[in-house]
């Protein structure tokens, strides 16, 4: 009788541990639901979306870069502007966007929507988006599993050093 006692007790705590951690993933998911989009010079980036229209928007000639699809299945691409990147795969023939990296500072446009960019200070990223999901000396992790996606900021000596937008699988 003790060892079902305990067993049962043992699943309850465990139960009021993952609602605990369910609710403050809720409540950082609420606070960051925006992130799924980035938005470089007017034209709006959102995460999974079809890739074609967004390219087409963008203008230029960015180089191609094209590996053996991980995600979808045929070829993922990783189109490289000025100061970030668009990645894609491949699924039924079109193009699906999956992340975008934000990889230097010369362009003064690519930044986030909240105005992050290379260079910020941490403080500047915790105003912007709150207490991150997951926290290190390199990285500050926000999750939006709502939209999808997680905002990964790189940090190097206290300042912002990349900037990525994942889609969650």
């Amino acid at each position: 009788m003790m060892k079902k006692m305990k067993k049962i007790l043992c699943l309850l705590l465990a139960a009021m541990c993952l609602l605990a951690v369910v609710s403050c993933e809720k409540e950082n998911d609420e606070a960051t639901a925006a992130f799924a989009v980035f938005s470089y010079n007017g034209v709006q980036i959102p995460l999974g979306a079809e890739a074609a229209p967004i390219l087409t928007a963008l203008g230029g000639s960015p180089k191609v870069a094209t590996t053996a699809s991980c995600y979808g299945d045929d070829f993922d691409r990783i189109y490289e502007y000025t100061s970030f990147q668009v990645e894609t795969y491949t699924r039924d023939g079109a193009e699906y966007v999956m992340k975008i990296s934000v990889i230097n500072d010369i362009d003064v446009n690519a930044q986030t929507p909240e105005g992050i960019r290379i260079g910020s200070g941490r403080e500047d990223v915790e105003a912007a988006y709150g207490t991150p999901t997951e926290v290190s000396d390199a990285a500050m992790v926000y999750l939006n599993r709502a939209g999808g996606a997680k905002l990964q900021i790189l940090l190097r000596n206290g300042a912002v050093s990349g900037i990525q937008y994942l889609l969650l699988s």
